[in-house]
C-alpha cells in the first residue's frame, strides 16, 4: 500500500469525519491540535513500524507534506 494511501486511510478512521485529501492542512482543516498529531504520529509508527524523529511539526503541515516526510523516514530506515 503506498503511504499515501495509508495515511489517507488513517486520518480518515481515527481522526475526522471529513473526506482528507492530500493538501488537507492536519490543524486548519481537519482540526488537529498537538496532542492529536502527537497521536496520530504514534498511530503512523505502528502502521509503517518505524520510529520517527523528533522534528518541528509546523513545517509538516499538510498530509502530502506527512506523507513525504515518512516516505523519506522509512528509506532511512529500511
Amino acid at each position: 500500500m503506498m503511504i499515501k494511501t495509508l495515511v489517507l486511510a488513517v486520518l480518515e478512521q481515527k481522526y475526522t469525519k471529513n473526506k482528507v485529501h492530500t493538501q488537507s492542512r492536519l490543524v486548519e482543516d481537519l482540526g488537529l491540535d498537538s496532542l492529536k498529531i502527537m497521536q496520530l504520529l504514534s498511530d503512523l509508527e505502528d502502521s509503517f513500524d518505524l520510529s520517527l524523529p523528533d522534528v518541528d511539526f509546523q513545517s509538516i503541515s499538510t498530509v502530502e507534506k506527512l506523507s513525504l516526510f515518512i516516505e523519506k523516514e522509512s528509506s532511512v530506515c529500511a
